[in-house]
């Protein structure tokens, strides 16, 4: 194993095996842009157990790990914005990323430049948002940037059309993401 992380390491190429998927699960799921993806996000941690898949990233395609960034974006804006993914300490894992890059790739062109523009506040005030904080401290950022709120009232305008749009893209490459069974 350690001949082969060498090998992969000396040419640059990342060979992964990709989790399995039921197709009887993608079925039942197809009605629902989220349900359909979330087969794909469990499938990830099954995989990586009893880590996280974005503590793993070296374990997926580059497909699959946008698609674990896109879940990880989701989850922390919509639990407490972009405030706590930075805190959370996802900044490095969806600002220092191609993620943007590639939804846009995948044609979420909204989402990507909305992440593009979150990047630039949290480049240009990395190290103070990055910062270890009391609980008092944590709530204070919220005031502090307020820049980050337009992009969140937009992120919830936009999410389900730009969900569908990752949902397609996964369908039409569905061979990036995982292996497929019967």
């Amino acid at each position: 194993m350690k001949l082969l992380s060498r090998l992969q390491e000396l040419i640059g190429i990342k060979w992964v095996t990709l989790p399995a998927v039921s197709a009887a699960e993608l079925e039942q799921a197809k009605a629902n842009d989220w349900q359909y993806l979330y087969v794909f996000i469990q499938a990830y941690y099954r995989h990586v157990r009893p880590e996280t898949p974005e503590t793993r990233m070296d374990k997926f395609s580059n497909a699959a790990c946008i698609l674990i960034l896109f879940n990880v974006l989701y989850g922390e804006v919509t639990n407490g914005g972009f405030i706590q993914l930075i805190q959370n300490g996802y900044g490095p894992h969806l600002f220092e990323t191609p993620l943007a890059k590639d939804l846009a790739g995948w044609g979420a062109s909204d989402l990507a430049e909305l992440v593009n523009h979150a990047k630039r506040i949290y480049q240009a005030h990395r190290e103070y948002l990055e910062r270890q904080r009391t609980i008092p401290e944590f709530s204070a950022l919220y005031q502090d940037f307020q820049e980050f709120v337009p992009l969140e009232n937009r992120f919830y305008d936009i999410i389900d059309g730009q969900t569908a749009i990752v949902r397609a893209h996964v369908e039409q490459h569905i061979a990036q993401f995982a292996q497929i069974e019967e």
